[in-house]
């Protein structure tokens, strides 16, 4: 575990780069789900010292746009408009079918495993190595990564 720094919110770096992915796992609740992106975002936009809490902040608010990207598109290819019930059949609200409800089952399992790797990750002091997003992390945070100190 890497020696932890104090983020702008005078917290251990390790601590904050936790709360963007708690954010994410708010979408699964029906009230908190309609301002979970924003806590992300408040982070990545607060922190001024850590590129470790700016870069776990951008992956995290991928994670939720990503999230909502694929519900989205299962929820267009697998809802119906038709349900039968006691016989009789009737235009109602679209609904998923079983497969769009398994798929979204299996999707947000697999997310959850994610951010709960991630939030490992954050307390190690560490940051995931994924192809590609690396590179974007660092176009984001690249004015920072001249900062002493910083875990990354």
């Amino acid at each position: 575990m890497k020696k932890s720094n104090k983020s702008s919110l005078n917290i251990s770096e390790n601590i904050v780069s936790v709360i963007p992915y708690l954010g994410v796992i708010l979408a699964y609740f029906e009230v908190a789900r309609w301002f979970c992106w924003v806590i992300p975002l408040i982070i990545f936009f607060i922190e001024r010292k850590s590129v470790l809490v700016k870069k776990h902040s951008v992956i995290a608010f991928l994670v939720y746009i990503i999230q909502l990207v694929l519900f989205g598109v299962i929820y267009l290819l697998f809802s119906s408009t038709e349900v039968c019930a006691w016989g009789s059949c009737q235009e109602i609200p679209r609904y998923l079918t079983a497969n769009g409800n398994n798929m979204i089952i299996i999707i947000s399992v697999l997310i959850s495993i994610f951010n709960v790797f991630s939030i490992y990750k954050a307390l190690k002091g560490t940051i995931l190595d994924i192809p590609g997003l690396n590179k974007i992390l660092d176009k984001l945070t690249g004015n920072l990564n001249t900062l002493k100190g910083t875990a990354v």
